[in-house]
């Protein structure tokens, strides 16, 4: 019959991965509900591999996101291995720097890896949040304590105001290194005697944390895509380094945290990330 045709041409056009057609027999009886059964097979098949492909996306992005970002220290590595081997009249101001770039390399290395696993602990559900009431204030306050050594060395400036104080309820050690990944991003994107600037302000339903710096700034094509988890922007801007996967993994933190984070940015001005929090109402 007409049916049974154009059922196996529809059954062979879904194996072919062809999921545009529907089956047009209409009315009642057996027909009608095995087409209808057809065409929703159709469409469930068809949001599965729009699924799939997303997700081969998403693997392929992070297979060259890591093999980038661990190619270059772990070159470094094997380069200043060599030359130590071989160099066996070198200065010792020489052997300091190696091992001080190789320190780096290796903290670097230390942050990816840490920053990844946390993502998919995160978007696996594995991880269990401690909610509980904090001040923001004091977390910042930690946060930038922390964080005062490596920005001197980078010979960058913290400043820390803070303009009302807050409670939130939260997952203290996450929201710490959501901010502490914010503060690095903006350590590591500024210039040498600029300055990093953390603010603490509330309105009635929420407290906000900014971060500003005057590096570089952000392109505005890679403004709607820097928090993606493996996103590695485009080639002019602070982009061209990476920020790598800690601000796709501060801003998994805080939407956890029905939170928001939001950016402003520009080449000229640099950047401000805004860390939006509910704010806990006292009873």
């Amino acid at each position: 019959s007409d049916f049974l045709k154009e059922t196996s041409l529809r059954l062979d056009a879904l194996m072919s991965g062809r999921y545009d057609g529907e089956s047009i027999f209409d009315g009642e009886g057996d027909t009608a509900i095995l087409s209808a059964q057809l065409n929703a097979l159709s469409r469930r098949l068809e949001k599965t591999m729009e699924s799939v492909d997303s997700e081969r996306d998403r693997m392929r992005a992070f297979i060259s996101f890591i093999s980038h970002e661990l190619k270059t220290p772990l070159a470094s590595l094997k380069t200043m291995n060599e030359l130590m081997i071989d160099g066996k009249n070198m200065e010792r101001e020489q052997i300091e720097e190696f091992l001080s770039r190789s320190g780096e390399d290796i903290e670097r290395m230390e942050w990816l890896i840490g920053d990844v696993l946390n993502i998919a602990r995160i978007e696996s559900g594995a991880i269990r949040f401690n909610f509980r009431k904090a001040d923001l204030a004091e977390l910042a306050r930690d946060v930038v304590r922390s964080y005062i050594e490596i920005a001197r060395g980078k010979k960058v400036e913290i400043s820390l105001n803070v303009e009302s104080s807050a409670t939130v309820f939260c997952d203290e050690k996450w929201i710490s290194q959501a901010i502490g990944n914010l503060l690095k991003n903006a350590i590591d994107y500024s210039p040498e005697g600029g300055t990093v600037s953390v603010s603490i302000s509330r309105s009635e339903t929420y407290a906000y944390t900014n971060i500003s710096d005057k590096g570089t700034g952000i392109p505005q094509e890679d403004s709607s895509k820097i928090f993606q988890s493996f996103y590695r922007g485009s080639s002019v801007g602070r982009s061209k380094k990476g920020s790598g996967p800690g601000l796709s993994l501060a801003k998994a933190i805080i939407e956890r945290h029905q939170g928001d984070i939001k950016l402003k940015s520009s080449t000229e001005r640099g950047s401000t990330f805004t860390v939006e929090l509910p704010v806990r109402r006292e009873e």
